[in-house]
């Protein structure tokens, strides 16, 4: 699915931190297992978050054209946009709710020197500017969406109005032919 290719590399240094997209470890350091994985951390935040952007621009590439349909008059019919609505809403869950990409790792409350090492991964890795961006785009699909199924709506609502004209009309009919069957 993921056909991108990032390399970070790692070094040894005097200190841990990250320079210039490297990570640097403390040479002989006692923490090094736990260093690593609190990059590894935020790496995995990264991964998971491509993930949901590639699923956010699969979405896009269907719903792309959907503005110059509608300058033209065309609807995409109703089942394709009940489609459309789910994945956005399937993708936001994954983005906000069933994933963890809002919340530093509990095991780092309690080593906060480890959960500042995941905090500069993440935001070297734009983690949180990534996640606004995401939501932003779907919150453009979700009110093109609302635009889309209120014109559905109302021309649903012209064609009953039409019915339901035709039924007075009809009743009307019946009316005055019983009308006349009684002179």
């Amino acid at each position: 699915m993921l056909k991108k290719r990032e390399e970070m590399l790692v070094y040894w240094g005097r200190k841990t931190e990250i320079v210039n997209d490297k990570i640097v470890l403390k040479k002989n350091s006692s923490m090094n297992v736990n260093e690593m994985l609190a990059y590894s951390y935020g790496i995995s935040f990264s991964l998971k978050l491509e993930v949901i952007e590639d699923m956010l621009e699969n979405l896009n590439k269907r719903i792309i054209h959907i503005p110059v349909d509608l300058k033209k008059g065309k609807l995409p019919p109703a089942k394709e946009w009940q489609i459309i609505i789910s994945e956005v809403f399937k993708i936001r869950g994954y983005v906000n709710l069933h994933s963890d990409l809002l919340e530093v790792p509990d095991m780092y409350w309690e080593k906060p020197k480890l959960g500042d090492l995941f905090e500069k991964m993440a935001k070297n890795l734009e983690i949180t500017s990534r996640i606004n961006i995401a939501n932003k785009r779907l919150d453009y699909i979700l009110d093109m969406t609302n635009l889309v199924r209120e014109i559905l709506d109302h021309n649903n609502f012209d064609k009953l109005e039409k019915v339901i004209i035709i039924l007075i009309a009809v009743e009307v009919l019946f009316y005055i032919a019983d009308k006349f069957e009684s002179w």
